[in-house]
C-alpha cells in the first residue's frame, strides 16, 4: 500500500507501425541509452492521455491508440455491450482501446531530499500509420537529445532492457494474436 507522497504514476506506450512490423524506441543520443516513451502523469490528465502525449513528446512520432485483443479484468461498456448485442460474431466488440497493455513498478529509493517512492508505468499499445514522419523538437528542454527511431522489432528488443524489451515482447505478441484472430 502506497499513501499519495509515496507514488508517482506515470504512462508509456509500445508504438507499432503496423505496414513495416517496426516499433518505435527513443535514443538519448548523449547517453546513448535506449528506452520506450514514457513520463509522468500531469495533474488532471488521463493516464492514457499521459500516455500519448508522452510518446509524442519524447519520439517526435504521433500515436494513436492500437486496439487489441487482451484479458483484462473490466467489465466491458454500455457502448460495447450494445455492440455486442447488436452484432455478436463480430469480433471487433471485443477489442480495447483504453486499458493498458501492462503495468511496471520500479522503486525510486530515497535521496538527500527526498523520500523514496513507487514509480508505477501503466503501458498502453499504439499504431503509427505507414506515412508516419518523426517531428524534430517535440519534447521538453531536457529532452532535446531524444530521437525516436523506427527498429525491427529483433531489433528494439535487443537494444532496450528489462522491463521494458518485456512490455515490447509482451504488446508484440498480443498485437500478432490480434491480428490472427481478427484474420480466423
Amino acid at each position: 500500500r502506497w499513501a499519495s507522497g509515496a507514488f508517482q504514476l506515470a504512462a508509456g506506450c509500445v508504438m507499432i507501425q503496423e505496414s513495416t512490423k517496426k516499433v518505435v524506441v527513443v535514443r538519448d543520443t548523449d547517453t546513448g541509452r535506449w528506452f520506450l516513451p514514457r513520463g509522468r502523469k500531469d495533474v488532471g490528465e488521463t493516464l492514457e492521455q499521459a500516455a500519448f502525449r508522452e510518446g509524442y513528446e519524447e519520439s517526435g512520432f504521433n500515436p494513436e491508440p492500437l486496439p487489441l485483443l487482451l484479458p483484462h479484468r473490466q467489465p466491458q461498456s454500455p457502448e460495447q455491450k450494445k455492440a455486442r448485442k447488436a452484432d455478436p460474431n463480430n469480433m471487433a466488440h471485443y477489442l480495447t482501446t483504453t486499458e493498458p497493455v501492462y503495468i511496471t513498478t520500479i522503486p525510486a529509493p530515497p535521496t538527500g531530499r527526498r523520500d523514496g517512492y513507487e514509480y508505477t508505468c501503466f503501458w498502453y499499445a499504439a499504431s503509427l500509420p505507414p506515412d508516419a514522419v518523426r517531428e524534430e523538437n517535440t519534447g521538453m528542454e531536457d529532452e532535446k537529445s531524444y530521437v525516436g527511431k523506427l527498429l525491427p522489432y529483433e531489433e528494439a528488443i535487443r537494444v532496450l532492457h528489462d522491463p521494458e524489451s518485456f512490455v515490447v515482447w509482451f504488446t508484440y505478441n498480443k498485437w500478432l494474436e490480434t491480428c490472427q484472430a481478427l484474420r480466423d
